[in-house]
């Protein structure tokens, strides 16, 4: 358990009755910049938690209970937690749920516009979050929703300096009416939308669009041909 960190200067007095000398400020080693709300400062995120183990030289902690991060626009929560401040990556366990009023994760922190098309919500196993290079991987049943859209896989990573997103392993996507699914990998670009997916197995990959009662086509009429080397025989002489 860590509380607050105090620093203790020691004064020493000068020899012959000279004035104590002012003290010059011991410098603080370095450390998870704490905030005044019980949490801990992570680039753009803040994490709060109730008790964590850190070690001030490497810079590696780990929370061994609920963790909350929270930043402008989104939160993420989950069962545990441990990471680097230095390097500003976190990795969050078990029941992770992230939240991002946008849907365009650190975009709109970053004073960037935003890409989404509105809240979005991810839950998966495992996150791990670099808060530098704005790369999250999710590992574990990962489930994606925001307007009419939905994702499952069994990994995925979000590049948000690249705009690019992977999923991997039996990946479904369902928009609206249309549907691609049992594709072992996708690779999707989140600002032009372009989408490239592949299985190892052929023909596994399925598309369902829209359907609905289309234009009616009219049945022709028989069109009768007369054949004029066909004549009646005559009438018989009565």
């Amino acid at each position: 358990m860590i509380g607050k960190a105090c620093v203790l200067v020691a004064v020493v007095a000068l020899a012959g009755g000279v004035a104590a000398a002012k003290p010059t400020p011991k410098p603080k080693p370095a450390s998870a910049p704490v905030t005044g709300n019980g949490g801990a400062t992570f680039g753009i995120w803040t994490v709060h938690m109730t008790e964590f183990d850190t070690n001030w030289t490497t810079g590696d902690f780990s929370t061994p209970d609920h963790v909350l991060l929270t930043r402008n626009g989104g939160d993420i929560t989950a069962d545990r937690a441990s990471g680097n401040y230095k390097s500003k990556v976190i990795t969050l366990y078990g029941h992770v749920v992230v939240h991002d009023v946008q849907g365009a994760f650190d975009s709109t922190a970053a004073g960037g516009a935003a890409k989404g098309k509105g809240p979005a919500t991810l839950t998966t196993d495992q996150l791990r979050v670099d808060s530098n290079a704005k790369n999250y991987v999710a590992t574990g049943h990962v489930h994606y929703t925001q307007a009419q859209t939905v994702a499952d896989a069994a990994a995925g990573t979000l590049n948000d300096a690249a705009h690019t997103m992977d999923l991997s392993g039996n990946v479904t996507i369902v928009d609206g009416p249309q549907s691609m699914r049992d594709a072992d990998r996708v690779h999707y670009n989140t600002v032009t939308g372009q989408m490239h997916a592949e299985s190892d197995r052929p023909g596994a990959v399925i598309l369902e669009f829209p359907g609905g009662n289309g234009p009616a086509i009219a049945t022709p009429r028989p069109i009768k041909i007369h054949n004029p080397l066909s004549k009646k025989a005559p009438p018989s002489a009565s």
